[in-house]
This record gives C-alpha cells, sequence and structure tokens, in this order.
C-alpha cells in the first residue's frame, strides 16, 4: 500500500471524489475545497478552480472535457487547458454525472427551491437542454447503461429508470407517464439504494442497505 498524503507538499484531508479520465490523469476532489490531480509524473499536484467556493461535483467525459460544479453553477475545462467557462446550468448539491453511449451527458442534483432531485441534461458546449423530473423524493448516484437508460438510486424509493423513450416524450407527456421504479416489490433487497454501477456485461449492482442486488440484463 502506497500513501498519498499531499498535494504540492500540502497535506490533503478527505477525498470524497475519484476519477480517472481519458487522457490518463486521475482527479480528485480534497475535502470540497481544492482540484487536485495525479499525473504521469506520480505525484499530486493541486489544480486551479473556477472560485473558492466549496466543490460540489466533478466529471470528465469521454471527450476530455471537465465538468466541476462550484459556487452554484456547473464550469467547464478543456483538458490540458486551465481556464474555465461558466455554463448557464444551475448545480446544487450534485449527486452524480453520467454519459450514455451517444454521448449525452447528465447530472444529478437537488434542487432548492423545489426541495426535488432532478436530472439535468447538458449539450457538450455546456447549455442546458432539458430538465427531467425523478419522481423521487430525493436522489443519488447515477449511470448509464449500454442501450441509453440512465439508472438512478434513491434513499428510499428503489431505483429510478429512465429509458431512452421516456426521456424523448414531450414535457407534458413525460409528467403524466407512468414512472419505471424498482422496489423491494420488484426484488430489491431494500428501498435504500446508495451506490450504482454497470459492468462490462450489462449487469446493474445496486448497493443499499442489505448489501449487493445485481440485475441481469434482459
Amino acid at each position: 500500500v502506497t500513501l498519498y498524503d499531499t498535494a504540492d507538499a500540502k497535506p490533503i484531508g478527505l477525498v470524497g471524489q475519484l476519477l480517472e479520465a481519458p487522457e490518463g490523469n486521475i482527479w480528485a476532489i480534497d475535502s470540497r475545497q481544492r482540484l487536485i490531480r495525479f499525473g504521469t509524473d506520480g505525484t499530486w499536484r493541486i489544480e486551479p478552480a473556477p472560485t473558492s467556493a466549496l466543490i460540489a461535483g466533478l466529471f470528465v467525459d469521454s471527450a476530455n472535457t471537465l465538468w466541476l460544479a462550484q459556487d452554484g453553477f456547473l464550469y467547464t475545462r478543456s483538458l490540458p487547458q486551465t481556464s474555465y467557462v461558466r455554463t448557464e446550468i444551475r448545480a446544487n448539491v450534485v449527486t452524480g454525472f453520467a454519459e450514455t453511449p451517444n454521448r449525452e451527458i447528465w447530472m444529478n442534483d437537488y434542487d432548492a427551491t423545489t426541495s426535488r432531485g432532478r436530472t439535468q441534461q447538458i449539450s457538450p458546449t455546456g447549455r442546458l437542454i432539458r430538465i427531467h423530473s425523478q419522481g423521487l423524493p430525493e436522489s443519488g448516484m447515477i449511470v448509464a447503461t449500454a442501450e441509453g437508460s440512465l439508472i438512478v438510486t434513491s434513499f428510499t424509493a428503489g431505483l429510478r429508470r429512465m429509458s431512452p423513450d421516456e426521456m424523448s416524450l414531450p414535457p407534458i407527456v413525460r409528467a403524466n407517464a407512468e414512472r419505471d421504479i424498482i422496489t423491494r416489490a420488484h426484488g430489491l433487497s431494500s428501498d435504500a439504494t446508495r451506490a450504482v454501477m454497470v459492468d462490462a456485461d450489462g449487469n446493474i449492482w445496486i448497493g443499499g442497505l442489505r448489501g449487493l442486488d445485481r440485475l441481469r440484463p434482459a
């Protein structure tokens, strides 16, 4: 085990988010205050952030664009550049990002104005395309499946699955459509779902209150 406890000679605190970018660097958020990067030189470096506010979320898409939620907005930065562009996207309490196979980018966050979770579709250039209501009291992580569906965890209401067909419906029709929610009644071990991932075989793994569930593709 190798411990890395400094970035640019400054102590690293609680690391809450960690990801590897397509270009090979590993990115992390240190104590919600600093953006840090593990480069090819084998050391952690402090990277510039848009503002000095707490960092609420981090994502790097397949085009090597870094997305950072800070100070109530979503910022973008093309790697390896260091300058950011503030988008029009509101980003409050961010719980996850996902990119579908056709390069649609989605962000899960908590809308403080409605006290509900929401899923926002964002263009590669940082424009808001649409907001998708989840129909959940709160939500957590989000992942995309190979066919383009989105899977959203919930702390109390199981899993929310949003298919490409559902997400393409007009807002009025979508608001009245029956929501695809998977709960204990459908075989989950718990309605309290926290973690979710899709493996190479298309299985959906759900981490919940009572352990791990696996949903096999149909």
